[in-house]
């Protein structure tokens, strides 16, 4: 018998967030379903790990990174809102360009519209389509 191996996946949807603030995201509700379930393939089994995201620059800046570059997980998958009625994969990352505030009002906006970090290009994409 081969031993599979384990796969820790971590799943990512994002708290509500706008003006009004609705009560939900359909990207954290969606995803939170998947929460502690196994995805069996035919060379390992898959755990999923959900987390609720912040839609506030700064606290996303604190505790995305670190997960990026820990081992605990092998895949990281980022959802978010789409197009009205649908969740879709976040399959590119900006560094600029942003104009609206974070939930924790006009003050959560960084400087320029550029999040600092990573110290990568202004986009990233993703292998994923």
């Amino acid at each position: 018998m081969t031993l599979k191996t384990v796969i820790h996946a971590l799943v990512t949807g994002f708290e509500p967030f706008g003006v009004p603030r609705p009560s939900d995201n359909r990207s954290w509700e969606a995803v939170k379903q998947l929460a502690g379930q196994t995805v069996e393939t035919k060379d390992a089994t898959v755990v999923c790990h959900c987390h609720q995201l912040p839609v506030s620059y700064d606290d996303v800046l604190a505790l995305v990174p670190p997960l990026h570059l820990g081992a605990e997980f092998g895949i990281v998958v980022h959802c978010g809102a789409g197009a009205p009625g649908m969740v879709r994969l976040e399959k590119r990352a900006h560094r600029t360009g942003y104009t609206r505030p974070g939930n924790k009002g006009p003050q959560d906006l960084p400087s320029g519209g550029c999040v600092p970090g990573y110290g990568t290009a202004d986009e990233l994409a993703t292998a994923v389509d």
